[in-house]
This record gives C-alpha cells, sequence and structure tokens, in this order.
C-alpha cells in the first residue's frame, strides 16, 4: 500500500501513541527487519526512543534517522555517493582557489600567505552550495550549461567537473523521474515541524511506491496559512501595487512567530494524502499558561473585556542583574515546584538557554554545591562544545595554536594546567603552582632563546642576549638546583635561583622538557605539508604531549577521530595540495563542533541543554534563561555574494523565523510552567534592559487577551534584587521572590537587626555591593598581642591585610603577575630594589664603590631585571648616580648624619588598654633621632610608618625623649624629599593615639576598613580656607582624595583603587563617599597632620639642643 497518510496534532504525546500503533501494525514478518522512524533532532530521537520503551515496554530494531539523511538514502539507493558534502565541497574549492584565475576569488585572496582567508572563503562558499542544492536546485541544473556568467557557476562548473558523479540535486531530480521504495514497511516522519521544499517533494514521490506516515505537530487544528502579521499584508499590497483583501485576525503569536510552521502547513494542505485530525485536543482551560495555549489553538484572539486573568505561577519571567542570578534564582524556584507541583520529576523539567556555553558552567557551579544536601537538584549538561567541555580538546587545539606564538610565559604554562599534560611531564598539581612564582623570579618573559626571539620579531642580530628567555629562565632555576648557592655567585653569566630543591626541582627538569617539546613543535608546525602527513604528525603530537586516564580516554578518542576525519576528508576530495597548519586546525575544529551521538539528554534528572534540540518535545516544566534583548531571536546574516538573499522563496531558510516558531512550539510545549529569566538589571547602577523581543511580543499579547490590574508586566514579571540575602525573600507575604538558603535568611536577619526597620536604608544597604556587609566575629583574645612589625604591615595595605589573614585569599597584585614582555623600562618594583641595593652599597664604607656597583650591575643583568644591552647598562649608572646624589645629602646634612645606625636599637614592650605591643625600634641616626629612610618618593604609607613609630617611641618613656625627632626620608631622582615629625608633648597622647592606631587594626581584622594610606592622606592634608563651609570643604577634600583613588583623566597612573583587594572588596561601591571614610581618615592622619612639618631649620635647632 502507497501513499501519504497525514497525522496533525498539537500534542506530541498523541502522535507518539499514533506512533507506537502504527509500527505494531505494520511490523515485518522477519524480526530482523528494522523500521525506519525519521525525527528531526537528536533531542527528540531521545525523547520518542524513551517514550516507546516506557509505553510498550521496550524500543528496539527501529533505525531513527534525520530527514537529510533519510533523502540520502533514498535519492542514492543505498548507495554511498560522497564530494558533496560541505565539508568535502570545502577542501576541492580550496584546491580550485589554489591560483584562481576568477577575478572577485583571486582579489579577495591576493594576500593569503597562510591559505587561512582561501580556507574560510572556501568554506563559506560550500556552505552556500550545500544551501542552493537543497533550496535553489533549479538554478544549479542551468550552470552546466555555461550561460551563467557568475564567477559561483564557474567553481561550481569546475566542481562537478572534478568529482564527476551527479551532485544530490540531480540525484533527487532522477529520483522524482524515476522512485522506488527503500523497503516493505512503511516509513514514518515523526515530529516534524518543517521540511525544505525538495525533501518534501522526495516524500511525495517515495509515497507513490511506498506507504509513508507523516506525524507533524501543528499548533491548531484550523487553517491558519493564511494569517499574516499587518507588516506582511502591507508588503503583500506594496507588491500588488493595488488593495489586497484582509487576512483574518489571529492570535498575535501565530501571526507574528508562526512563518515557519505556516509555509510547511501550505506545502502539506496542497497534498491529496489522507488527513488524520482525531489527535487535535483542545489544551484544558484554566491556568494563565493553559489558557494561552486554548488561545493559540482556537488562532482567534477572544475579546478581552471583562477577562480577567489567572493569577498563578504557570507563567512566570524573572528580571535579574546578571547570568549568576538568573541561575541562582532558578535553583530556588525549582526547589519550590518540586515541593508544590503533585510528584514532579526532575527528568520532567528541563532548562534551555541559547548561550549554553555561558551557562553552563554557571549552572554546574549553583547545583553542584547546594548549601543543605537535601537541596541537590540532579541534572546534566548538553550541546557543550567540545573545547569548553573538554580539557584535553582545548589543550589540543591551544597546542596546534603555538606555531605562531613567541612562547609567551603565561601561554606556556596556562597549556601545562592540563592534568594529562603535566602528569605526561612528570608535574604534579601543587607543583605546577609553584613554577609560576620560580618564573616570575626567574624574569622569564618570552622566547625560546635568543635566536628564537630576533626570528619571532623578524631581526637578526649576532650580540642578542638571552636575558628574560626560557632558555635562560631554565638555566639559572637549573644551576640553583645543581650549585644550591644563596643567589649571589655568578656562573657563566647566568645567577643561579635559590630555593629549587625536592620535588620543585623535579617539576622544574618537566617544565624544561615540556618548553623543549613546544619549542621542537611550534618550529616543526612552520612548514605545510600534504594533510595525510599532517594527521601522523598529530597522532604524534597527542603521544607526545597528553597521558590521558580514565574517562581522559574517551577525550583524547574524539580527538583520534576528528584527526581521522581530516585525513577522510582531503582523501575524498582528492586534495593532494599541501595545507598550513592554521588550515588544519579551523578543519580539526569545525569537525569537533558536530554533534555528538552522546550527548546528555533526558538520563532521569534535569537536561539542561541548548535551545533547539528539544523543541517541541513536552515537559512539566519548562525554563529559558538568558532570554535576552539581541540575543534571541538571532539575526539572519547573508554572505554579500549570496544568490539566494535577493529573493526568497517559501520555505527558504531564516534562523530569526526558525528561532521565533522555536518560541511558539515551546510556549505550546510547556504542561505546567513555562518560565523564562533574562538579564533585566544592571549590577553597577538602576540602569533596566528589556528582554528579547519574543518575551515582549508574549506580554503585548496578553496584554491583549486578558485584563490585568495594571499589565501583564507588572503582573509577571519579577524583579529580582542583587543580593541573595534581601529581605524580599524572606517575606511570607511575598511569594513572588522565594528563597531556601538558611544561610541568607540569617544574613536578612542579622541586617534587620543591624539596620533597624528602616525600610529604605535596608534597601538601600541590600542594593549596594559592599563585600562584606557586616563585621565578622572577633579573633580570639590572645591576637591581641601585637608585635610592631605586624601593626606596620598591616597599616601599609588595610584591606590586603584582611582578605589575606581573614578572608585566607591570596589576591595576585599586579606585580605578581607574569609579564610577557621583557622590560624596556624597570617597573615600579624593581627599581624600588635595585635603589634599595645601591643605597645599602652606598651607605658602606668599607667596600670599593666603584667594584661593587660592577658587581651588583652584573647580578642584576643576570637576574634579568634590567632592559638589555646598553639601554640595561645606562639604566643602572643612571640609578648609582641618582642614589649617591642622596647618599651624599644624608651625610652632608646640616641638622647632622641621617645615616642609620646598627647599633642603636630600643625595645618595645608596651600595655595600651587591652592590647599587648612588643617589638623593636631600630632606625636610630643618633639616640634622639629616628630615621626612616625610602629609596623613593614619601607617600602615605611611608609617612604613616614614620608616625608609628613616633608614637610607639614617645609612648616607651616619654620624659627621658624630648627633644625626640622622626624623620621621613625618600629621594625622587636623587633628590632628597624630608618630613619630620615634631616631638610628642604629652605622654598621655601618645598612648591616647596609639590606642586608636590598635584599635583601629583590631577593627581592619573584622572587616574590610574605608581607609586607603595615599587617597586618605589626601583627604586629611586638605584644611581649606576660612570662608569655606563645611559643604566646600568636604568636596574639595573628596576632590583631592579621587586624585589618588582614581586615574588620572588618560586612565594613567598608580591608582589605590587598582589594588586587587580593593578591586574585590569595592568593585562596585564608592568607599569614599561613605561617612566612615573621612572619620577614619581624620582619626589616623588628623593628629599626624599636627606634627608632620617640612623640611626646616627647626630641625637643626632642634638636634642641637640635645
Amino acid at each position: 500500500m502507497s501513499g501519504i497518510q497525514i497525522h496533525a496534532s498539537n500534542d506530541l504525546e498523541r502522535l507518539a501513541k499514533q506512533l507506537a500503533e502504527l509500527l505494531r501494525d505494520h511490523r515485518a514478518a522477519d524480526p530482523f527487519e528494522r523500521q525506519t522512524v525519521v525525527v528531526p533532532s537528536l533531542g527528540m530521537r531521545h525523547w520518542l526512543t524513551r517514550w516507546l520503551a516506557n509505553s510498550e515496554g521496550i524500543c528496539a530494531n527501529i533505525d531513527f534517522i534525520f530527514p537529510a539523511d533519510f533523502i540520502e538514502q533514498c535519492v542514492t539507493r543505498g548507495e554511498k555517493v560522497s564530494g558533496y558534502e560541505p565539508e568535502a565541497l570545502t577542501w576541492r574549492i580550496l584546491d580550485l582557489l589554489d591560483g584562481t584565475p576568477l577575478e572577485e576569488p583571486a582579489r579577495f585572496l591576493k594576500v593569503d600567505p597562510r591559505q587561512l582567508k582561501a580556507f574560510g572563503l572556501a568554506r563559506r562558499v560550500a556552505g552556500l552550495f550545500d544551501q542552493y542544492l537543497l533550496y535553489r536546485a533549479e538554478m544549479l541544473s542551468q550552470w552546466p550549461s555555461g550561460e551563467a556568467a557568475d564567477w559561483q557557476a564557474t567553481l561550481w562548473r569546475e566542481i562537478c567537473k572534478d568529482v564527476g558523479t551527479d551532485h544530490p540535486a540531480a540525484l533527487r531530480a532522477n529520483f522524482l523521474a524515476k522512485p522506488n521504495a527503500i523497503g516493505t514497511s512503511p516509513v514514518c516522519l515523526f515530529g516534524i515541524g518543517m521540511l525544505p521544499p525538495e525533501h518534501w517533494n522526495v516524500i511525495r514521490a517515495l509515497a507513490t511506491q511506498q506507504a509513508v506516515h507523516l506525524l507533524v505537530i501543528q499548533p491548531t487544528a484550523e487553517i491558519w496559512d493564511d494569517l499574516l502579521s499587518v507588516r506582511d499584508h502591507w508588503r503583500q499590497v506594496e507588491v500588488a501595487g493595488s488593495e489586497v483583501p484582509a487576512s483574518p485576525d489571529g492570535h498575535p503569536l501565530l501571526v507574528s512567530m508562526g512563518r515557519v510552521g505556516q509555509e510547511f502547513h501550505s506545502m502539506l494542505l496542497g497534498e491529496n494524502g489522507d488527513w488524520d485530525e482525531a489527535l487535535f485536543e483542545e489544551p484544558k482551560r484554566g491556568t494563565l499558561l493553559r489558557e494561552l495555549q486554548a488561545d493559540i489553538y482556537t488562532v482567534d484572539l477572544p475579546p478581552r473585556d471583562g477577562r480577567k486573568a489567572p493569577v498563578d505561577d504557570s507563567l512566570q519571567i524573572h528580571s535579574c542583574h546578571g547570568a549568576l542570578r538568573e541561575v541562582e534564582v532558578l535553583h530556588d524556584q525549582l526547589l519550590h515546584l518540586f515541593q508544590t507541583l503533585d510528584d514532579l520529576a526532575p527528568h520532567e523539567v528541563v532548562v534551555m538557554t541559547p548561550d549554553i556555553e555561558s551557562y553552563a558552567p554557571l549552572i554546574r557551579a549553583v547545583f553542584d554545591n547546594p548549601e543543605d544536601k537535601s537541596q541537590h537538584i540532579s541534572f546534566t549538561i548538553a550541546d557543550r562544545h567540545p573545547r569548553a567541555a573538554s580539557a584535553i580538546v582545548n589543550a589540543f587545539l591551544s597546542l596546534l595554536e603555538m606555531d605562531d606564538t613567541a612562547l609567551p610565559v603565561n601561554e606556556v604554562l596556562t597549556r601545562l594546567e592540563t592534568a594529562a599534560v603535566s602528569r605526561r611531564f612528570g608535574i604534579g598539581a601543587e607543583e605546577l603552582q609553584l613554577l609560576y612564582p620560580r618564573c616570575r623570579d626567574a624574569h622569564i618573559n618570552w622566547g625560546y632563546d635568543a635566536a628564537h626571539r630576533d626570528t619571532s620579531i623578524g631581526i637578526k642580530s649576532e650580540t642578542s642576549e638571552e636575558q628574560n628567555t626560557w632558555r635562560f629562565g631554565l638555566d639559572r632555576m637549573l644551576l640553583g638546583y645543581a650549585m644550591q648557592t644563596n643567589g649571589e655567585q655568578l656562573c657563566e653569566g647566568r645567577l643561579p635561583l635559590p630555593g629549587v630543591e625536592g620535588d620543585l626541582a623535579m617539576a622544574v627538569g618537566g617544565l624544561s622538557d615540556f618548553v623543549d617539546a613546544l619549542y621542537t613543535t611550534a618550529e616543526d608546525f612552520q612548514s605545510p605539508r600534504p594533510v595525510a602527513q599532517w594527521a601522523l604528525d598529530l597522532r604524534t603530537l597527542l603521544k607526545r604531549f597528553f597521558d590521558a586516564r580514565g574517562d581522559e580516554k574517551d577525550e583524547l578518542g574524539q580527538l583520534h577521530s576528528a584527526i581521522d576525519r581530516l585525513e577522510q576528508l582531503a582523501d575524498d576530495a582528492s586534495y593532494t595540495g599541501e595545507a598550513d597548519i592554521a588550515v588544519v586546525r579551523a578543519q580539526l575544529l569545525a569537525t569537533l563542533e558536530e554533534p555528538k551521538t552522546r550527548d546528555g539528554y533526558l538520563r532521569g534528572v534535569i537536561t539542561c541543554c541548548a535551545l533547539k534540540p528539544l523543541r517541541s518535545v513536552p515537559f512539566r516544566v519548562i525554563c529559558l534563561l538568558g532570554m535576552n534583548d539581541g540575543v534571541f531571536p538571532r539575526a539572519d546574516r547573508a554572505e554579500a555574494f549570496d544568490l539566494m538573499a535577493a529573493r526568497r522563496k517559501p520555505g527558504d531558510r531564516s534562523v530569526r523565523n526558525d528561532d521565533r516558531y522555536l518560541f511558539l512550539e515551546t510556549v505550546l510545549a510547556a504542561r505546567e510552567v513555562l518560565y523564562f529569566s533574562y538579564l533585566g538589571q544592571s549590577q553597577a547602577d538602576e540602569h533596566s534592559y528589556p528582554p528579547s523581543v519574543a518575551i515582549g511580543e508574549l506580554l503585548d499579547a496578553l496584554d491583549r487577551s486578558f485584563e490585568f490590574e495594571e499589565s501583564s508586566r507588572t503582573a509577571l514579571v519579577r524583579k529580582h534584587r542583587l543580593q541573595a540575602f534581601s529581605a524580599a525573600y524572606f517575606d511570607p507575604e511575598n511569594l513572588r521572590l522565594l528563597s531556601y538558603s538558611a544561610t541568607q535568611a540569617a544574613a536578612a536577619e542579622k541586617l534587620r537587626q543591624t539596620l533597624g526597620r528602616d525600610e529604605q536604608i535596608a534597601k538601600e544597604f541590600e542594593e549596594s555591593q559592599w563585600f562584606i556587609k557586616q563585621p565578622l566575629d572577633p579573633r580570639e583574645a590572645e591576637r591581641k598581642a601585637v608585635t610592631l612589625d605586624e601593626l606596620l604591615h598591616f597599616y601599609r595595605k588595610p584591606v590586603e591585610h584582611f582578605v589575606r589573614n581573614r578572608m585566607e585569599m591570596y589576591l595576585r597584585s599586579r606585580d605578581d603577575l607574569l609579564a610577557d614582555e621583557e622590560p624596556f623600562v624597570l617597573n615600579t618594583l624593581d627599581e624600588y630594589q635595585i635603589n634599595d641595593d645601591l643605597l645599602k652599597l652606598t651607605l658602606d664604607e668599607q667596600t670599593n664603590p666603584d667594584e661593587a656597583a660592577t658587581a651588583l650591575r652584573a647580578r642584576f643583568q643576570a637576574e634579568g631585571r634590567l632592559p638589555h644591552g646598553e639601554f640595561g647598562r645606562a639604566t643602572f649608572e643612571d640609578l648609582r648616580k641618582r642614589m649617591a646624589k642622596f647618599t651624599q645629602s644624608l651625610r652632608a646634612e646640616a641638622s647632622g648624619s641621617l645615616v642609620p645606625q646598627a647599633d642603636l636599637r630600643e625595645a618595645v614592650d608596651l600595655q595600651i588598654g587591652e592590647f599587648h605591643l612588643t617589638g623593636e625600634l631600630d632606625s636610630f641616626a643618633d639616640p634622639r633621632t629616628q630615621v626612616s629612610l625610602r629609596c623613593a618618593s614619601v607617600g602615605g604609607r611611608d609617612l604613616l610608618a614614620g608616625w608609628i613609630r613616633h608614637v610607639v617611641w614617645h609612648a616607651l618613656s616619654p620624659a627621658t625623649l624630648s627633644p625626640a625627632l622622626t624623620l621621613v626620608v625618600g629621594q625622587k631622582k636623587g633628590v632628597q624629599e624630608m618630613k619630620w615629625l615634631k616631638p610628642i608633648e604629652k605622654a598621655e597622647d601618645a598612648h591616647k593615639w596609639l590606642a586608636v592606631l590598635l584599635q583601629t587594626y583590631w577593627r581592619g581584622q573584622q572587616e574590610p576598613l574605608l581607609f586607603f594610606p595615599n587617597t586618605s592622606l589626601a583627604y586629611a592634608k586638605v584644611s581649606g580656607k576660612s570662608e569655606d563651609d563645611p559643604e566646600t570643604l568636604q568636596a574639595k577634600r573628596i576632590e583631592a582624595a579621587r586624585k589618588q583613588w582614581e586615574p588620572d583623566e588618560f586612565g594613567q597612573g598608580f591608582p589605590e583603587s587598582a589594588d586587587a583587594a580593593h578591586q574585590l572588596c569595592f568593585q562596585n561601591v564608592d568607599p569614599l563617599v561613605d561617612p566612615r571614610f573621612a572619620e577614619l581618615a581624620q582619626a589616623i592622619f588628623g593628629p599626624l597632620r599636627e606634627h608632620d612639618k617640612r623640611k626646616s631649620k627647626a630641625i637643626t635647632s632642634l638636634r642641637d639642643a640635645k
């Protein structure tokens, strides 16, 4: 029996029941004969397999095949025909483009040394030819005659001549002329929502020889292909040149989003096959979601007057402050649904997003780490790109990118972070972390050696130095292990790096092997070669760099399969030319992007995936994340040379229309709850963002269908708070916002107790973005035993001290980061350290200054600190002259030498209230003069350190110290800077100010203080004018503080806000406007300012008075 039987329904489960009956009724007598079911997607295949197994007890002996593969099977009569697949076409076109006489491609490829432009063009043209084969077969049929002069037509004729067999469009034409059956059992096409016209023609022809059952999902049983949007109606008017009859009124979502389905429905209506419409069933009404689905089913938009919108949670739209908050909110909402929906199981929930790569790590972070184990929700993530899902795939592709790299230190170490790679070279995870600071200390920047560095930048030099290369740094590490020196003695121009021993030494050896392997591989990959040779070399690379174990072997298997595919494609395309590694890498990446059959769909847990694979599949709960404006629906982007773009035909593919129809199908597929979330609010300010235009149209349609108290947007869009501990989530009267976190509930309660019941204050605080909302619990009492060094260290960077000591977080500062460029000028830290060593050298009267300076410069050069060559030597000599000038000014000071004496010390043992302060003062130029020397300009930290020493000194024995001076001396380009702190006259003042310093230190152990030495000093220094009112004075102080806190107008300088700890704690707030900033600045620097004086003759008189 032949012919087409069309089974249409708005319910996929009803279609599945019909399919099960068809499979039972037409089971072949031969138990080994397989039945064929055509499905539109991988997700549909998984769902249908599971449904049939549950319904029939077993699902076996069925071939599930995709439409394109089924059509190929029909028209090729089961024979393998290759040469016209997009990937094979790519390689054929790449071969033809080599030296092509075609003017337009040749002009585009004029400069293309690595074939990348040619390969990119070949892929785009191959993609277009694949579309022409499917949607413009009649155009291709005219090209062989030679009438078309377009360069694409010429290229197509060359391809056909090269392949030598009929292309798919010709095979379809042959099949249409003489169709034949592909088996004895009926063919079933299930869940098909659209088909290209060419595929439909093949199916119609097949139906003349064999029974075909088309089970299609349709939103309505009504005829709806004549519904037009207002825009399409006026477009018809414009084409016709006169008024045309208006289309029937229909539901706005059907009209605006259903074009793809309308065109397919129109094709079906033109078929004379039997229609079975008994499978349609009007959705039951009740909830808002069901009312919407029923309205769409009936096509006509019901009258709005008096029709109250149901109040329920069946349709939810959540506006959040970012992707992470979206996932956090989703987790809480799912917990609520599992609690409120009868017997809801995880496999009855699907989470989809247009951007699964961005949301997958966030979903894993939130769902894998619930606060309470009882709140764990099982899930699986599908559709991830192998590069994101597999560390080995990512590492392999990264290795292929090393051909044009100069081996920068950060890139090299990043490639070692893959476990299979580091394992291959004998480097453990802990040792790898130790290699980062070792590479920094060895001053490795880039380049394997001097020759490699010169080649990378295109120069030839016989005087290049290996300084700052990998060979230079690794030699330093290996010498440090071999010689076990203190890092002072040079060995053939290298300074051994101390501290390389034990397991670290083994890791350095592995690092050396890894860098050697990278370098030789990168050099080898510079030359093009035949694809077959590339395949051999890539398999060797896998053995050389990877030691895969356990599940990692499956990932390695993906790479072997991709390499096999590369070799097969070149062979099928008869590509005999040489290929550049960039082309090979692009092909491997394209192969790895192809969907795999083992993706994580429907495994009995929540499925998280991209939007397309599970379209039309019914779930009790459907959640769509990341439905942001501009992200969904996608925009159509046609190639400039796309011959289809000029005149669209019904059935042509449009990704935008496809996405819009997918949205409509999703609305109809949800059984009980349809959930949307999007980025609707800014994390930095009060700016709001609209959702996807599809959600906007949904809300507009609801406004036309129902009466809401205000509008659908007010009723349905839930605006979430920035912080999860907002009191709004724990208000029993507000069920729109909820949380299952006991920790956040406790934080919200403590916040309420702290701020009181002032709702405005609480709201402002909740919506602020302070890193620490409330002080941590105090540490044990014994912590109040403080050393002077601890106190001084704290006040250098109070916030960093809190982050490291209380939060136990080590943040990499700018000085900790590895630099990928060699030093052309000294960085601030290296300049200070060199100046410090030069100062010690010039102050030491026992050494020969010239000999010592020569040895010091050689050591700095051997460390890699100085710039290369003569410039490095000139830089060193400039610094030496500055420090010599500075030292001379210290010795020649009119008030007496300011050089600290090693034999002058003062023990510290003070009880200040609850605090016990101990330590030693050791920077005395004479018994009554403290000197704090700095090799750079005097800043807030230096002045504050001097003040702390000054206060401690006076608190020791104030009666015997007067007059006692503390001098803070620095230099800028060799010119002396000096500030002095005058004596503290009253002993109780010294104790009082020291108590403030210690109490502030104690507060700084519980929260990040709004105290930043340079910024706070700039604030405190502004005294204003007598006529300034308090507001004017405050504005001047804040303005002065901002010059230290923020970068200048060109984004330059070293602002305190750039500190890593400050970035963490105050990244989204302005700490300078908080009253606590001003209070702390005045409390700490106020007394200092009263005693802070610039250099003057008073110093001489005071020192002489002693």
